[in-house]
Parts: structure tokens; C-alpha cells; sequence
């Protein structure tokens, strides 16, 4: 049952490129489209999502990821870190690991079973209260334990005397949400 409501779900929305006003995805919409070709760029995936959101979500990136690799790949794209990507995401890996009652997928810190994401923190409470932390997450750091008490997705970066937390690769904070979310560049911004 569940896979028949997806497939028409897929075919209803053109592939998950097209939405009717009906289903009220988004309170204000400037398009019909959320992703593809002429679409900027924008927030997929977070908190509030189920399942078969969040596979929906990683098979956006996994195919996000593969068109950066090839536009890099054939010259039309600067700044690919392809060590990055071999070391964590192709590994399954995160860099420096994820906190408590996260575990990694494709280099990004996930719930794990039983814990929802809320506030970009794992937990089994149903309706808890951002930090004020959660309002100014680029703190200074020592190390990433210091930021991923605020987001699982914040990572301890920069130099000795000048780190400070931010978002994992390929991630960007949700001044909104008030957490780490994924974040795709437009194809006309490379």
C-alpha cells in the first residue's frame, strides 16, 4: 500500500517537480516547482519529515551529487573536494563522528531508531523547545562535542585560535527551523 501511494505521489507530481495548490506544501509558494531546472536554490529534507521523506531526500542528493561530480568532472565546475567526498560520503563516514543517539549516513549524522530530529537535536520528546544556543549556533569551539550539543550536523571548524561551528558539508543553517539542514545550489549559480 504504502509503495502504490509513493508511486502515485511520484507520477501526481511529476517526480516530486510539481505540485498542485491542493496539497499546500508550502504555505507561500513563488512556483509550482520545488526542484529541477529553473528552480533556485534551496532547503530539502528536516525536521518534521518521515521516512519515506527522508529517502526521498538522500535520493535527491545521491542524484544532486553524481551532476556536481560530472559537471566537475568535464570542466564546467570549480571546487569539487573530491577527497572529502571519497573519505566520508562514498565511506559512510562523518567527519569527526556524530554525537549521542546519532549515527552516520553518506557523511551526514541521522537519528537513530526511535529518536526524531528536532531543533537539529536527536530526541524521544515529541514537542521540545530550541536552546537559546539554537539562535546563534556559530559559537566558537575547541572541538565538534562543543557544537553537536546544539545541532548533530554542526562540525568544529576553522584555525587554532579562530574555530568556530558550522554546518556539515553540503549543509546549511535553517534560520527558520533553527537547524542544520541540506542545502542545493542552483545549476545556474556554477
Amino acid at each position: 500500500r504504502l509503495s502504490q501511494n509513493i508511486d502515485q505521489s511520484r507520477k501526481s507530481t511529476v517526480y516530486g517537480t510539481k505540485f498542485t495548490e491542493s496539497r499546500n506544501y508550502y504555505k507561500v509558494q513563488k512556483s509550482k516547482k520545488l526542484l529541477g531546472l529553473g528552480i533556485g536554490a534551496g532547503f530539502i529534507g528536516g525536521t518534521g519529515y518521515g521516512f519515506a521523506a527522508s529517502l526521498a531526500t538522500y535520493s535527491i542528493y545521491h542524484r544532486y551529487l553524481y551532476l556536481m561530480s560530472l559537471l566537475h568532472t568535464h570542466g564546467y565546475r570549480s571546487g569539487w573536494d573530491g577527497d572529502y567526498y571519497s573519505s566520508y560520503y562514498e565511506r559512510n563516514n562523518c567527519l569527526d563522528g556524530c554525537g549521542s543517539n546519532s549515527h552516520c549516513e553518506w557523511g551526514i549524522c541521522e537519528c537513530n531508531y526511535g529518536y526524531q530530529k528536532r531543533w537539529g537535536r536527536c530526541t524521544k520528546d515529541r514537542n521540545p523547545e530550541p536552546t537559546p544556543a539554537n539562535e546563534a549556533p556559530f559559537q566558537s569551539c575547541l572541538k565538534t562535542e562543543d557544537c553537536s550539543t546544539v545541532d548533530i550536523n554542526l562540525v568544529c571548524s576553522g584555525h587554532q585560535n579562530t574555530k568556530y561551528c558550522k554546518c556539515r558539508k553540503d549543509m546549511e543553517w535553517n534560520s527558520e527551523l533553527l537547524e542544520c539542514q541540506f542545502f542545493l545550489i542552483s545549476i545556474a549559480q556554477i
